[in-house]
Formats: C-alpha cells, structure tokens, sequence
C-alpha cells in the first residue's frame, strides 16, 4: 500500500493524510517520478511565534566521508545521475517568511548541486538539482570532492523560519 510506505518513509513528519500519490516510470529516459501532498501535523518546529523547518526533509546528503590524509586510492565514482526535487509548500494563514535560505549553485567535475527558493501567492517553491558525473579522479581530489558533498549536505539542512505576522 502505497500511503502506508510514505507515511513510514516520512515518519518524521507525521503525516496526518496524503492528498494525492502518483508515481510514473518512464522506460525511455529511464525516470522515476513521484509526486506527492500530504498534511503533517511535525513539520516544523513552533519557537515562540515563528516556525523553524527544513523543506527538503525527504532527500537529504548524508555524507560522512573520512578525512583523506592517508588515502593511497583514486575516487571512484561507478555511475552518473541526475535528481530534481520540486516542493511547493504552502505558508500556514496567519505566517510570513522571516528568513529564507539563500540560492545555491556548485558546479563541479565531480555533479553539481543547484536549490533555489522563490516565495509567491502565499507559498514556498523549492527546487533542488542534484547530479553525479562518473569518472575516476585522483586521490588529491578526494579532499575536494569531501568538502563538495559536505557544502551539500550543509545546504541540504538549511532552514525556513516563518513568523506569526502580528
């Protein structure tokens, strides 16, 4: 049952109901896409008047990668991708933005890594561009490549603060 994977998958937010699931899978460009709307009663959390939250709590990076001082191998990464999210988040009545992360743009020879937010007709738009190239890179760009997916995984986190406009 679908709702009941997403609602384990995104446990976190305590989703109260889904309003829409729809997964499609294109053969030719070899896509998945999945497209959802819920209600969550923990999405953010309410300090005061203002709400605190990371919009993008689904597709976090998670890397921990080790420091490289000693490493002796080249990095290798087996196979390219490209992954797009797009959250369209509706600002609770009563609430404005107080603070909006800033746009975020990485290229380098290892993916790149591009979100950008906009704030319209009462909603957040998120958009989050994430890709891998495959290749072998040396083991001097292993440092290099460390501190990119730690760039990512710090953007990744940032936060949304809303405020009770009074």
């Amino acid at each position: 049952d679908r709702e009941k994977y997403y609602k384990q998958r995104f446990s976190s937010f305590n989703i109260n109901e889904f309003k829409e699931i729809n997964l499609s899978i294109d053969n030719n460009t070899t896509s998945f896409d999945e497209k959802f709307s819920f209600t969550g009663a923990k999405y953010a959390t309410k300090l005061g008047n203002r709400l605190v939250f990371s919009i993008n709590g689904w597709n976090v990076s998670n890397s921990n990668l080790s420091n490289s001082k000693n490493r002796k191998q080249p990095l290798y990464i087996s196979s390219s991708w490209k992954d797009e999210d797009v959250v369209e988040l509706e600002i609770p009545e009563g609430y404005v933005v107080d603070n909006l992360p800033e746009n975020v743009n990485l290229n380098t020879k290892y993916g790149d890594y591009k979100v950008t937010y906009q704030v319209r007709d009462q909603k957040i738009y998120y958009t989050r561009l994430s890709s891998a190239n495959e290749g072998l890179f040396t083991v001097e760009d292993y440092d290099l490549y460390r501190k990119y997916k730690e760039e990512i995984q710090k953007n990744d986190q940032a936060k949304i603060v809303l405020k009770l406009n009074q």
